[in-house]
């Protein structure tokens, strides 16, 4: 892979992998790497912008006390992509348990990915239920 090669299905789709086992880690130090310095994060709660602000946005989901936590992605579609960027739309599911009982949420989601200095990042996700 060069700085002129067109990102790849493939390459998303690690990528993703790589972001959904950061982030049922539960460690941010885990999921910075994969986010842009200057991104946007869009929830139902507000936007988040640059590392400190999304950090902070998924230390509190991750400090509630939900047992059996777990973060992945279904009905990916990747809806455009060249050498610099990719936009993808997804189906987030989340399910864990909330004092012993099941709980699931289900929504959507946009992301546009770029390529920084050779690495895939999130620039933008747009999450809503």
């Amino acid at each position: 892979m060069t700085a002129d090669t067109p990102i790849t299905d493939e390459e998303i789709k690690v990528f993703l992998s790589e972001y959904e086992a950061a982030a049922n880690s539960q460690d941010f130090d885990n999921v910075r790497d994969l986010i842009h310095p200057n991104a946007i994060f869009r929830f139902n709660d507000g936007d988040f912008i640059g590392h400190e602000a999304i950090r902070g946005a998924f230390e509190n989901t991750w400090g509630q006390d939900i047992q059996d936590e777990r973060y992945y992605l279904t009905n990916v579609r990747v809806i455009s992509k060249d050498v610099k960027s990719a936009t993808v739309t997804f189906t987030f599911n989340w399910t864990g348990r909330v004092e012993g009982r099941s709980v699931n949420t289900v929504g959507k989601g946009t992301s546009v990915i770029v390529r920084n200095e050779r690495r895939l990042q999130f620039i933008l996700e747009h999450l809503s239920s």
